[in-house]
């Protein structure tokens, strides 16, 4: 049965809480929601469409100057299933930062090109190293942040998705025309997972 219109201003509320309002319009469509929260959350993925195209159209020419230095990082989480299909459209899934997988022996060149791009990061975060990223998070002014990884995940993750075997395995897609990889299906899915 439909939803109150209090019960769907606490699923706004919880929804924004939890970082998943762009993806609730699509369930505010089919559950009938009152015409000026569906509006509103129909606003707020277009907006959040636009803000991931832009974020798309600043990772495209990184991507393309890493692969000019001989490296093909492998596109992680949010961005990639955004590139393999997986939402509806650009505007619901919110992108924090993007993640990139980078072959263990590549992580200093990869830095070195986003350096180049104007990327810095703060030293001394230990729990960034801890958790499989060999740089602490990458930022600059008006672009979204980026962490590179040498690993899926620490432990046990590491042995039932490793490394050597996602870049492997991954394939090309294009982001803004240009060709990057992303994990295979069912990489994605285990990665999610874990």
């Amino acid at each position: 049965p439909p939803m109150s219109e209090s019960a769907w201003e606490r699923v706004v509320e919880l929804a924004a809480r939890v970082a998943i309002l762009p993806a609730i319009w699509h369930a505010s469509t089919r559950n009938q929601a009152p015409a000026e929260i569906a509006e509103a959350l129909r606003t707020f993925n277009e907006l959040n469409a636009d803000r991931n195209r832009r974020i798309m159209a600043q990772i495209a020419p990184m991507c393309a100057a890493l692969a000019k230095r001989g490296i093909q990082p492998i596109i992680l989480k949010g961005l990639a299933n955004m590139l393999a299909g997986v939402y509806p459209n650009a505007g619901t899934r919110h992108l924090a930062d993007v993640d990139l997988l980078v072959p263990e022996g590549e992580i200093g060149a990869a830095a070195d090109v986003l350096r180049e791009a104007g990327y810095r990061c703060e030293a001394g975060h230990p729990i960034e190293l801890f958790i499989g990223h060999s740089y602490p998070v990458l930022s600059k002014a008006n672009s979204i942040e980026i962490d590179l990884h040498r690993t899926l995940g620490l432990g046990l993750s590491s042995k039932i998705l490793p490394s050597g075997e996602v870049l492997a395995r991954s394939r090309e897609v294009h982001l803004n025309r240009v060709p990057v990889r992303i994990p295979c299906p069912e990489h994605l899915i285990v990665h999610h997972i874990l």
